[in-house]
């Protein structure tokens, strides 16, 4: 649903593969030319964007999956630990100050919202007091498929544990077939809105639906993508428990219009130079962000805004 923005692309892609390139088990692929063709394809696979994974899938098709499961995903079993093969993601995804890990990822991205939803904070904490909370990793195309891409930066997307956990689970998505957050941007796409025409009239929960619908001039790809993230993320049920947001929202655009928005800036200015605009002060009184560029800021920042977009309030 957010569009993961990530400030300096270069400096994470090497950092994330220094770190995470000692973790693949490369021994651990035979013979020795298919061993070969992934060692020296290692940062392509590690570092593979949404039109490469295809081509990697079909360039590494006779290679043995088990064998990429040890090499890139890792093993709890004793016969196989033994081996060196528990490194991969298995070893990744564990709190360590000695090798780069999930929460040195995490950390990077600096992603507060989970993407998939904007619904729940993802915070990444790792204090000295060894006490720490970071967003889980979605694999988004599923590693049990494919494992190769077990460690690739761009098949993980950080998540909270009800989209990845209990809602997504296992289920197969393809860059084709769902919005990807490293590369689509759902909210150019899709818009919260009402099954009722006349918004500004609503008093009651049940005398509405939320729903998010098409903006205009989307491709049919792109309508598809976001169609099947609607659904299979059950967006449309999760944020109909979020009507109270709907209401206040109305109740708000009753109480402030455009005029009595602009009293309190002139006000303000005069006196105490504490606003610049209507903006901060809509955030202020919304507490949320309303501008594209924030709406990972905050969870349900989207639906406020497409809200407030419809109610007139910006």
């Amino acid at each position: 649903m957010i569009k993961i923005n990530i400030s300096n692309i270069n400096k994470l892609e090497t950092d994330y593969f220094d770190g995470v390139e000692s973790l693949v088990r490369l021994k651990l692929i035979t013979p020795k030319s298919k061993r070969l063709f992934v060692t020296n394809n290692l940062k392509r696979i590690i570092l593979a964007k949404n039109n490469e994974f295809e081509c990697i899938i079909k360039e590494t098709k006779n290679i043995d999956k088990r064998q990429l499961e040890l090499a890139f995903i890792g093993s709890q079993k004793e016969e196989e630990t033994k081996s060196g093969s528990s490194n991969g993601y298995k070893k990744f995804i564990i709190k360590s100050n000695k090798h780069y890990d999930a929460y040195n990822l995490a950390k990077e991205l600096n992603l507060n919202v989970c993407p998939y939803c904007n619904r729940n904070y993802t915070f990444t904490i790792k204090s000295v007091t060894n006490k720490a909370t970071r967003p889980e990793f979605d694999h988004f195309l599923c590693k049990k498929e494919h494992p190769i891409f077990a460690l690739s930066l761009y098949n993980l997307i950080p998540s909270c544990h009800i989209c990845n956990s209990v809602i997504k689970g296992q289920s197969q998505f393809n860059y084709n077939t769902h919005i990807h957050p490293y590369f689509d941007d759902f909210n150019k796409i899709k818009k919260f809105n009402t099954d009722k025409k006349l918004l500004s009239l609503i008093t009651k929960k049940d005398e509405f639906n939320i729903v998010l619908k098409d903006r205009q001039n989307i491709s049919k790809n792109d309508k598809l993508k976001a169609d099947n993230h609607v659904k299979d993320f059950v967006l449309e049920t999760l944020y109909n428990s979020h009507k109270d947001k709907v209401l206040e929202l109305v109740d708000f655009s009753r109480a402030y219009n455009k005029d009595a928005l602009d009293n309190i800036v002139n006000e303000f200015k005069e006196s105490t130079k504490i606003f610049k605009d209507t903006n901060e002060i809509k955030r202020l009184l919304l507490g949320h962000h309303i501008e594209n560029e924030n709406i990972d800021k905050r969870p349900l920042n989207k639906l406020i805004k497409d809200i407030s977009e419809e109610l007139g309030l910006i």
